[in-house]
């Protein structure tokens, strides 16, 4: 706790509330929610400073007030026995999601098909998912949550609720961003940076991102600023190509192979089943592109 006070008192109160997501991730979901809410509030405050749209001393009051609530945070934390690694949480390794040795793993897919769009086989690709979990050598440590007609408040819940550390969206998707569903069931765009800036707030317990949707692959680039792995379409992909790169791609995550192997595997079985679109899916990190 001591480590994230310094932070603190040296004015680096960013790095302080990433460290306490670290800290509080799978021990304290009251917490980590709240903690999550104070880094939205001081994301938002650092935008609208960077923009000019915030007067000089309105920030110092609303960056104050959000240091003593992590102040708080923490006396809450040492109040409940919460014990932080000495380094703030920072040294987050990709690939950890799946070391299947020491802990099991939560895959969160996400479906929208607004009905004013074309249809998409959206069944048809999370039972394949499913499936090939539930054969898998490693199906007892993996946890499988679905969430379906998501729209933009179900998903923000969805991550809030499960903590997930893959997420996969199948739906329609534009250059401009990626389509769920509003109240009517009918299309709502949500902007690239609207969908970076919710990736960024949930960015401590997620190692992986599938946007399994045409033309996503901008936004997954986007989000690699934020998440290890980011998995996107360069251009429209047919609804065949889609199938089968989630089932080849969730078969190698339940067989514990890693990240990239398993995007590998994903890209080899639509070319294996002669289908076009061996080319769509790109993997993004954060240093490299794929």
């Amino acid at each position: 706790m001591e480590d994230i006070r310094k932070l603190i008192q040296q004015g680096k109160l960013g790095e302080a509330l990433d460290a306490i997501l670290s800290c509080l991730e799978g021990k304290n979901s009251g917490l980590y929610n709240t903690a999550i809410l104070h880094k939205a509030s001081f994301s938002r405050i650092q935008r609208s400073s960077m923009t000019g749209t915030i007067a000089p001393g309105e920030e110092t009051i609303n960056t104050n007030r959000i240091t003593l609530a992590a102040l708080s945070l923490l006396t809450e934390m040492e109040r409940d026995g919460i014990v932080c690694a000495t380094n703030g949480g920072q040294d987050r390794k990709k690939g950890q999601v799946n070391d299947f040795e020491r802990k099991g793993i939560k895959i969160l897919v996400t479906a929208a098909a607004p009905k004013d769009l074309s249809r998409l086989r959206l069944d048809e690709e999370v039972k394949g998912i499913q499936e090939g979990i539930q054969i898998s050598k490693e199906r007892d440590k993996i946890k499988l949550v679905q969430r379906w007609a998501v729209t933009a408040i179900s998903f923000q819940q969805a991550l809030l609720d499960e903590e997930p550390n893959v997420v996969h969206f199948s739906g329609h998707g534009e250059e401009d961003g990626i389509y769920l569903e509003n109240a009517q069931g009918k299309y709502q765009l949500v902007p690239d940076e609207a969908l970076e800036e919710l990736f960024e707030l949930f960015a401590p317990s997620i190692e992986c991102v599938v946007l399994n949707a045409c033309y996503s692959e901008h936004q997954a680039g986007l989000i690699s600023k934020h998440i290890p792995y980011v998995i996107g379409m360069n251009e429209a992909i047919p609804d065949q190509a889609a199938i089968a790169f989630s089932v080849g791609f969730y078969r190698a995550l339940g067989a514990g192979r890693d990240i990239p192997f398993a995007y590998k595997s994903g890209v080899v079985a639509i070319k294996t089943q002669g289908i076009e679109g061996g080319i769509i899916p790109q993997l993004i990190t954060q240093d490299a592109k794929r």
